[in-house]
């Protein structure tokens, strides 16, 4: 059942996706922000809005966002969706959904790092040359010779999104602040 509780947490989540995406890749900038805003409209009660449109916006930003944190919220926002418009509540599911996305993004919440407020770099004595990194950077940020030379990251192309940092499992990326 809704509680005022619920709601504000779903509403703090939301709130919280739309402010917080890096804002380079469309999908987040605008997309999240648009049904942020369809969200909130029906959970303040204005329900005339499709769940269709809805449903539909969440799954373009799943497919299409460039980075974890784009596509994971898109996931929490579609259990948001199912949550208002199948069960009219917000069960335990979708706030399981919702702390796990928190817990999984919270030290970049925390300490500002999401968006362009970091710059990544990778450590050429810790670079083992095996291109994982470039090879999951959705913006072709991340240059280097397998086997070769250690990988490096243009500032310019960089979107921020963490992937790299993510996928190098040898610790080699890190993140200036």
């Amino acid at each position: 059942m809704n509680t005022i509780d619920n709601i504000k947490e779903v509403k703090a989540f939301i709130d919280f996706v739309a402010n917080e995406n890096c804002g380079k890749c469309t999908l987040c900038r605008i997309g999240v922000k648009r049904l942020s805003e369809i969200l909130n409209n029906v959970i303040n009660g204005n329900e005339d809005i499709e769940q269709k449109t809805a449903l539909e916006l969440g799954n373009t930003i799943k497919l299409g966002a460039l980075c974890d944190f784009g596509k994971n919220a898109a996931n929490v926002l579609l259990l948001i969706i199912d949550g208002i418009f199948q069960k009219k509540e917000f069960d335990n599911t979708v706030l399981t959904a919702i702390n796990n996305f928190y817990s999984e993004f919270k030290e970049r919440a925390v300490t500002g790092t999401i968006g362009k407020s970091v710059e990544f770099f990778i450590d050429a004595n810790k670079c083992k040359k095996c291109s994982m990194c470039s090879r999951h950077c959705p913006a072709g940020a991340i240059s280097g010779v397998i086997r070769l030379e250690p990988f490096q990251i243009n500032q310019n192309k960089c979107i921020k999104c963490w992937t790299c940092f993510s996928v190098c499992k040898f610790g080699a990326v890190n993140v200036k602040k």
